[in-house]
């Protein structure tokens, strides 16, 4: 009779170690699985850089020729000028102009790396590095975003000139959204414009802003093959 009422601590201690065993494979699979989830979106995030690294070095590469072409354009310009200046045909003249005052402006897209130097990181030492290299490159590229501020003073103390010194309907008559509008009637004197020696002065200065803006982003885009290995260097890590 007493044995019908004996307690099996035997099956009770197995049942309660397999019970605590599977509490613990289940807590074990999802630091896991959540860990698994964070490593994928730091490489998912990584890529995103990597992709933006490489769309901003093509954003470069477009700006260097267009800086390049209108560096030649300006130095071709000034060689014009003189007391006596060269007799240029007007519509040399023109393209060439067109073609140095046509630098535009410049910056760099940030969203993919801002959001991922904002945010935690599923293994800040492992990443430690890359990230220091990616906000190095951006350091670098802000440094050549201010460099082309400059440049856009020196482009702006010219149009300044511009607007006292010539009929300025001239210079503007080959930008498209000036077709369908009458061309100047006041006489635009080539002569006076090539012999000007404050034009000069300000295309000297411009010319030199291009030739640092020239300089800086070919040292950056460089750098960027370098960077977008390393990145992907680490995401293989990573997988």
């Amino acid at each position: 009779m007493s044995d019908q009422f004996n307690t099996p601590w035997e099956r009770i201690l197995v049942e309660g170690t397999v019970i605590v065993a599977s509490i613990l494979i289940a807590f074990a699979i999802d630091a896991w699985w959540e860990e698994r989830q964070e490593a994928n979106a730091e490489v998912l995030n990584l890529a995103r850089v990597s992709a933006e690294v490489e769309a901003n070095s093509e954003r470069i590469a477009n700006k260097l020729d267009t800086i390049e072409g209108a560096i030649e354009a300006a130095s071709t310009f000034i060689s014009w000028m003189g007391p006596q200046p060269t007799s240029v045909e007007r519509d040399t003249l023109d393209k060439h102009w067109d073609t140095l005052y046509g630098v535009g402006f410049f910056s760099l897209q940030r969203s993919a790396t801002r959001d991922y130097l904002a945010i935690g990181h599923f293994d800040a030492v492992k990443t430690a590095e890359v990230r220091r290299a990616i906000s190095d490159w951006y350091s670098s590229g802000t440094a050549l975003e201010g460099q082309y501020e400059r440049l856009r003073v020196a482009h702006a103390n010219i149009s300044d000139y511009l607007q006292d010194a010539i009929p300025l309907l001239h210079t503007l008559s080959g930008n498209p959204v000036m077709s369908g509008h009458p061309a100047s009637n006041f006489p635009f004197d080539q002569t006076a414009f090539l012999s000007d020696p404050k034009l000069e002065s300000r295309l000297a200065m411009y010319l030199i802003r291009m030739e640092f803006v020239s300089d800086q982003a070919a040292r950056l885009k460089e750098r960027q093959g370098e960077l977008v290995d390393f990145i992907d260097q680490t995401i293989q890590e990573m997988d």
